[in-house]
């Protein structure tokens, strides 16, 4: 088939999706899953609501099996309704979309077309509430120009911030808020801007309403108590209990840097290690550190690649196989799994070649790791995408990527920080994917030092 029938094909398959209501991403990139709050890659398909006009992801959220299913009454689950069984009318019922596959350790609001129906008042607070309202107050930009209600400046896109209860207003999260992770927020946060009750103006004020006071005592009071009453992470498996603190490096050769490493573990209390890389072979004679052990996976078939683990003693730990496809040669995967508290966390490093370095048309599939509770999956992938905000353009390798971590119930936790600088140019080429579990306890930060152009990645769980 010549280019120009490939283009008229594809023209008219496009003309033919959207007169059934389906489409390939219905707009820019800052489109979002109107059920569970993901972006809808140009790369995946999308239905559309007839009831609230919004877009859900076709294979994991809509409940349709196939596109032929639409029809011009489709209702996505977001706006449907369950009947009541004592009465013979529906009873119109709240559905919040739960926090399902994240695109960051905040819930990203869907675009303003979506025009999705304002939820009623809330109800008695449960566990399932907390979650829910929990995911409605945490987002990466509430609006249009949102202005901070405590330091009065703009909340710019990309910056974490956070509702008050009381005022309704938005504050930024990590500078205004007073709160140091997103668990500590509940349905009783009161910003620091409403927490005391503006001064008297003029000599005679007007007498302040006691209900609002009443009001705002008893919520400053329940801030401090609803840890006790409200689980502020949705419970979908169980989060490690105590702090696990990794760091994530493609130190481009372990032998000579080995020592550096450790050390700076060690100052920064660093448990673990996952080290892309390392460039050892059988010969190469590299021992364990003081209070470290080393897990290799050297490379066979050349002196290039491998991957180690850099364990501190303490940590406690067995080997796992990622269930990767045993005749792709070019992947390179290890696996551990250790113990966080009375939590077992699977934890995959990841190393693809450059596509310079790789067989005509290689395609990696990670799709077999991206399954389970408590698991990251990290390294560098040399990929590029959007969805971890790489700043050069979309590759074939990172689109086919991005549709694989979209159709799966993992995140990435990548910022807009890029993780390699050489000279002028930044890119994000290393990536860490984390299970849904994980997302609202993890903070990832990409730190300057260790002398390298990848940069160190530190992560806290």
């Amino acid at each position: 088939m010549s280019p120009t029938e490939q283009h008229l094909a594809a023209g008219l398959l496009q003309i033919l999706l959207i007169r059934a209501g389906v489409e390939t991403n219905p707009g820019p990139t800052d489109y979002f899953c109107c059920v569970c709050q993901r972006r809808l890659h140009h790369s995946s398909t999308s239905v559309r609501c007839t009831q609230c006009n919004g877009w859900s992801h076709l294979k994991t959220c809509s409940g349709l099996k196939t596109h032929r299913e639409w029809t011009t009454s489709y209702v996505a689950p977001c706006c449907q309704r369950p009947t009541a069984p004592s009465a013979s009318t529906a009873v119109p019922s709240a559905h919040i979309p739960t926090l399902g596959n994240l695109q960051t350790s905040t819930v990203l609001r869907s675009s303003p077309q979506h025009d999705s129906p304002q939820p009623p008042p809330p109800s008695p607070p449960t566990t399932s509430s907390s979650s829910s309202s929990r995911a409605r107050a945490l987002q990466q930009i509430p609006g249009p120009r949102t202005v901070c209600s405590v330091c009065q400046t703009i909340v710019r896109r990309n910056v974490t911030s956070v509702r008050c209860n009381f005022c309704s207003g938005w504050c930024h999260f990590r500078t205004c808020s007073g709160l140091r992770t997103t668990r500590e927020w509940s349905d009783a946060y009161v910003a620091p801007c409403c927490r005391s009750l503006p001064p008297h103006i003029s000599t005679n004020p007007p007498p302040i309403n006691t209900n609002v006071r009443n009001q705002l005592s008893r919520v400053v009071q329940q801030q401090h108590t609803s840890s006790t009453h409200h689980s502020l992470t949705p419970r979908i498996t169980n989060v490690p209990p105590r702090q696990t603190r990794l760091l994530q490096f493609n130190c481009n050769g372990l032998q000579g840097k080995i020592d550096e490493i450790v050390d700076y573990m060690s100052r920064e209390h660093l448990s673990i290690a996952a080290i892309q890389e390392t460039k050892l072979t059988a010969r190469s004679d590299l021992l364990n550190r003081a209070g470290y052990n080393i897990i290799r996976k050297d490379r066979e078939r050349d002196h290039g690649g491998g991957l180690a683990f850099i364990l501190h003693n303490t940590v406690q730990y067995r080997l796992i196989d990622g269930d990767i496809d045993r005749r792709d040669t070019t992947l390179e995967c290890q696996g551990i799994a250790i113990r966080s508290g009375d939590v077992e966390l699977e934890i995959f490093n990841i190393y693809i070649p450059p596509v310079t370095s790789c067989p005509a048309g290689y395609t990696p599939d990670i799709g077999a790791l991206l399954r389970g509770e408590n698991r990251l999956v990290l390294g560098d992938f040399n990929a590029h995408h959007d969805l971890w905000h790489s700043s050069l353009s979309n590759d074939r390798r990172g689109m086919e990527l991005a549709e694989q971590i979209d159709d799966s119930t993992f995140c990435t936790m990548n910022d807009n920080t890029p993780t390699r600088v050489m000279g002028n140019c930044q890119s994000s080429p290393d990536i860490t994917i984390a299970s849904a579990g994980l997302i609202n306890s993890i903070v990832w930060r990409p730190i300057l030092t260790l002398a390298s152009d990848l940069l160190p990645i530190q992560i806290s769980i």
